[in-house]
């Protein structure tokens, strides 16, 4: 079926906030991946049905939900969302992994910012922090974002990045390189926020994100890529094409055509539909 669900590794999801229809209910996102970790709605956060996104203020608004224990000192996980940044001004933050409060004690956070200079795409495990100066996240733009912790000191092999389906190399660390070490200093468990960070309110998200995605586990290049290629959302045309046995779609979200091989859709590499129907 054309909406049927190609997400991959689905058997090892934490949290997943699926946005093609609505997830909030009485004051929380609801956990789509079946594991109970719905995100407490903080502010003025809300569900814009026309964009099929979670949209935030960069005031008050953001999710907050705690974290199983596992999610603990080097704990291998992947990431992966749709997100857009109405207005970067300074620091943006997308998602945050750590605790609420000692948040200062070094590769105690994982967290996916944006930022206004150079280089715009940061993923901080604080004080032991990645970044990369080879793309530009722009105000107003959707971005497809995959990042995938292996476990082990951050270096460029350790923690990978994928943007709109193609890898991205992490080209800068500051601070001191060391593996991720997720605790509870101060008693109160690992939390897993979007739109908010614990070491700045100004840092709040001012934009919307999208079909949110966390594993337990190393996502593949072919895996990220698959998650791009469903789309934001899945969105794509009502009905699929029969072809000669098989099956063909245009993606609105990615303006591509895309081919299912019986196992899953890809994308035909370079070629850009315009229109739709």
């Amino acid at each position: 079926a054309l909406d049927a669900d190609d997400t991959p590794r689905r058997d090892r999801l934490v949290v997943e906030y699926n946005t093609s229809t609505n997830p909030t209910f009485d004051g929380v996102v609801r956990d789509t991946s079946g594991r109970g970790f719905d995100g407490a709605l903080f502010g003025g956060a809300y569900y814009d049905a026309t964009e099929k996104a979670l949209k935030f203020d960069g005031s008050d608004d953001f999710t907050r939900v705690l974290l199983p224990p596992s999610a603990k000192g080097n704990w291998i996980h992947s990431v992966s969302c749709w997100v857009k940044a109405d207005v970067i001004n300074g620091e943006e933050a997308v998602w945050n992994i750590g605790q609420l409060n000692n948040f200062s004690v070094a590769s105690r956070q994982s967290t996916l910012a944006f930022n206004s200079t150079s280089p715009t795409l940061r993923w901080y495990f604080y004080s032991n922090d990645s970044s990369t100066n080879l793309i530009t996240i722009n105000q107003g733009e959707w971005n497809h974002i995959v990042c995938v912790y292996k476990g082990g000191t951050s270096s460029d092999t350790t923690k990978l990045l994928y943007v709109n389906g193609a890898k991205v190399l992490l080209n800068s660390i500051s601070g001191t390189a060391a593996p991720l070490d997720l605790q509870s200093d101060d008693g109160t468990g690992v939390h897993l926020m979007l739109g908010n960070l614990p070491w700045g309110v100004s840092s709040r998200l001012n934009g919307a994100i999208s079909n949110f995605k966390l594993y337990d586990t190393v996502l593949t290049a072919e895996e990220a890529k698959t998650l791009y290629d469903m789309g934001r959302c899945s969105n794509a045309i009502p009905k699929t094409l029969h072809i000669m046995g098989g099956m063909m779609r245009y993606n609105n979200d990615i303006n591509r055509l895309q081919i299912h091989n019986g196992v899953g859709w890809s994308t035909i590499g370079g070629v850009s539909a315009s229109g739709g129907t």
